[in-house]
């Protein structure tokens, strides 16, 4: 056997083995925006006889976007209902312009020094993320304030 050399091959010949992002399914989910640093500290920073995982509705907005050092961390996205130890679960880690994205957002719904002043929410930021998924990494192209419903072009995400 040798191979055919007689013409030149383009990119529409060759087999698809990355997927084009126009193509990637969309996935949508509702969760609690936490920071990587009150994660790992096992207690909240603003609250710390509160462990961070249990309570994600009492994390402050302030906490979130104003202090340095969980602003300055990754952010992670935590299931809406705890399971049966009481732990919100880690779902997916925020890509950089996602965390941008939930900050834009966390400010303008929220009560903090660096707020818009229009919020009135002051702990439990939660939203809901449009995008895809690429591994554990959530790449939202929406971030909807709370009530939100799923776009019919996407489907719920499952963490694994």
């Amino acid at each position: 056997w040798r191979p055919n050399t007689s013409r030149v091959r383009t990119k529409k010949d060759l087999p698809h083995r990355i997927p084009n992002p126009s193509h990637m399914a969309r996935y949508c989910y509702e969760g609690y925006v936490m920071d990587k640093y009150c994660i790992d500290r096992g207690t909240l920073l603003d609250n710390p006889t509160l462990s961070t995982l249990s309570n994600p509705e009492e994390h402050s907005v302030h906490c979130l976007v104003d202090v340095a050092s969980c602003l300055n961390s990754p952010f992670e996205l935590l299931e809406i209902e705890p399971n049966s130890d009481g732990v919100h679960c880690r779902a997916y880690t925020l890509s950089s312009a996602s965390k941008a994205e939930a900050i834009a957002l966390a400010r303008e719904v929220g009560v903090c020094s660096t707020c818009s002043g229009a919020g009135t929410q002051t702990a439990g930021f939660s939203a809901l993320f449009v995008g895809t998924i690429e591994g554990d990494v959530f790449n939202a192209d929406e971030i909807l304030a709370l009530p939100a419903a799923c776009p019919s072009d996407a489907v719920v995400a499952t963490p694994q």
